[in-house]
């Protein structure tokens, strides 16, 4: 049986586990946006499976490596700012 939480009550359980832990409810929705940890969507809420987030916590770096950002070099400004 799975333990879905939401943001709310994941850091709850988190702080429960850890009642000194640093982690946030920023740090965890910013993990969600970013794919760092999988996540469902009910309505307008995001589950949590509580299983993944404790492991993820215990071991961050048996997850996928952090995604990078490709850019094309500098981008030109076509108006002169200057005379």
């Amino acid at each position: 049986m799975t333990r879905m939480r939401t943001i709310t009550e994941a850091i709850q359980e988190v702080k429960k586990a850890d009642p000194q832990t640093a982690f946030t409810q920023t740090a965890l929705r910013r993990m969600i946006k970013t794919g760092e940890l999988p996540s469902f969507r009910a309505g307008s809420k995001y589950l949590v499976n509580l299983d993944i987030l404790f492991d993820y916590l215990n071991n961050p770096t048996s997850t996928q490596p952090a995604q990078t950002i490709k850019t094309n070099g500098i981008r030109p400004i076509s108006e002169k700012i200057y005379n």
